[in-house]
């Protein structure tokens, strides 16, 4: 069994489906154009890392994921079915059948680099599960290091997007008897504000938008 993967969960490409709370904004096209940004930001992080990876997308069908993971080298594999909580739960028992440590992170997180990246797998020897904590109650990343865990319906009655996302989340799992290590929190994007933090920051370009 391998030692460790990391997991981006991303949508397919396709406008008027992604960012949407961006695109009210800003406009479909625009928020595809911040979304793909992020997309490749967190790749090049992922490869930078040199931690072995895979993008766990929404359509496996998608064109520009395809060649995403053609030119990474990586595969593409898909989320399956149901709430997000249902589509984690399937890619940790699909990468658990070949891993002993499954990282699964989103796509929107630009403050996520390669030694964070890196610093989650470390402690995933430690720890029957990693979070990082983001900044609106939700979070970032998730790593297991327990196979057995996910027989289980590990997220049932979380609520996605909310507030109590990532609090619903740590109670269920010390309910089921896991040990839960809370990485530093980061933030995402999710609103235009998002982008224009990340903007400042220098991890998007938004000249595109004037």
């Amino acid at each position: 069994m391998s030692n460790v993967i990391v997991a981006v969960f991303a949508r397919a490409l396709v406008s008027g489906q992604v960012k949407t709370r961006i695109a009210a904004d800003t406009g479909n096209v625009c928020a595809l154009e911040i979304y793909r940004q992020l997309l490749h930001g967190t790749l090049m992080q992922l490869q930078a890392s040199g931690l072995e990876g895979a993008i766990a997308g929404t359509s496996v069908k998608c064109p520009e994921l395809g060649r995403l993971a053609t030119a990474l080298d990586i595969p593409l594999l898909p989320q399956g079915e149901g709430d997000l909580g249902e589509r984690m739960e399937s890619v940790f028992r699909l990468l658990h059948r070949s891993h002993q440590r499954v990282i699964i992170i989103g796509s929107d997180c630009p403050a996520m680099d390669s030694d964070h990246l890196k610093a989650l797998a470390l402690q995933l020897e430690r720890s029957d599960t990693v979070v990082t904590p983001a900044e609106d109650g939700g979070y970032v990343a998730i790593g297991s290091g327990a196979p057995a865990l996910w027989r289980k319906k590990v997220f049932e009655g979380v609520q996605w997007s909310t507030a109590e996302t990532l609090r619903q989340t740590v109670s269920r799992l010390h309910a089921l008897g896991v040990n839960v290590t809370m990485m530093d929190t980061l933030w995402d994007v999710d609103t235009f504000e998002d982008a224009q933090r990340a903007g400042q920051l220098g991890m998007l370009d938004l000249a595109f938008m004037q």
